[in-house]
């Protein structure tokens, strides 16, 4: 968990083609393995971030039908996530960030 502030405990919970953990004061990626969770929780995120942008289809730079609702869902499941992040790491602060990706296309 170390980055470029050496230690933090404010982590910025968001969707990305990387980890989803990052210190919210560098804005640095963090490595999920680094932290104190449980395996389960590690999968589920693993699986919840693979799932980050498929509400577009990125060859024609174009949302695809019900991306809206996709990207929504895709945001509800984060939060649960984060929630379940937050209590297994009782110490950090975790803040957690949607994704506005389709906002961007529309």
């Amino acid at each position: 968990m170390d980055c470029s502030c050496e230690k933090t405990n404010d982590i910025l919970f968001e969707a990305d083609f990387a980890d989803p953990v990052w210190c919210a004061v560098c804005k640095e990626n963090l490595d999920l393995d680094e932290f104190p969770i449980s395996n389960e929780l590690k999968q589920m995120i693993g699986n919840w971030t693979k799932k980050y942008g498929h509400w577009l289809d990125w060859d024609k730079e174009l949302l695809k039908i019900g991306a809206v609702r996709t990207e929504e869902e895709f945001n509800k499941e984060g939060r649960l996530l984060s929630i379940k992040l937050q209590h297994e790491l009782p110490n950090f602060t975790i803040c957690y960030k949607k994704s506005y990706l389709s906002s961007f296309y529309t």
